[in-house]
C-alpha cells in the first residue's frame, strides 16, 4: 500500500513576490543597514530580488540583507497565486512483528 501526500512547491515569501511582481505594486524595500530603496520588482531567485526603481535604475538586493518590504498597497499572495501542487508517494514502513509470547 502506498500512501499519497499532497504538499504546495511554492514557498509564501515566492508567492508574495510574484504577486507584487505580476500586479506592477510599488514596494520599498528596507536592508539592514537602513537604507531604502523604492521601485517595482522586476525578478528575483532564491538569492536575489532585481528592482527597477521610478528612473529605470535596476537595483539588485541580496535577499539575507533584506529587513523589511513595504507595499504601497496591500496584497493577498495567497489568492492571486494558487501553489503548483505536488505529490509525493510513500511506501509504508516494514514493521516487524514480534511472534514471542511471555509466560507466567
Amino acid at each position: 500500500m502506498i500512501m499519497e501526500k499532497t504538499i504546495n512547491k511554492t514557498s509564501l515569501q515566492d508567492a508574495f513576490l510574484d504577486a507584487l511582481r505580476k500586479e506592477h505594486i510599488q514596494v520599498s524595500i528596507y536592508i539592514s543597514n537602513g537604507t531604502r530603496f523604492v521601485g517595482n520588482i522586476e525578478t528575483y531567485d532564491a538569492y536575489l530580488v532585481l528592482l527597477k526603481s521610478n528612473d529605470d535604475i535596476l537595483h539588485p538586493i541580496y535577499k539575507h540583507s533584506i529587513s523589511t518590504v513595504l507595499p504601497s498597497r496591500s496584497v493577498n499572495p495567497l489568492f492571486n497565486n494558487p501553489a503548483p501542487q505536488i505529490t509525493i508517494k510513500k511506501r509504508p514502513s516494514m514493521r516487524l512483528k514480534s511472534t514471542a509470547t511471555a509466560e507466567v
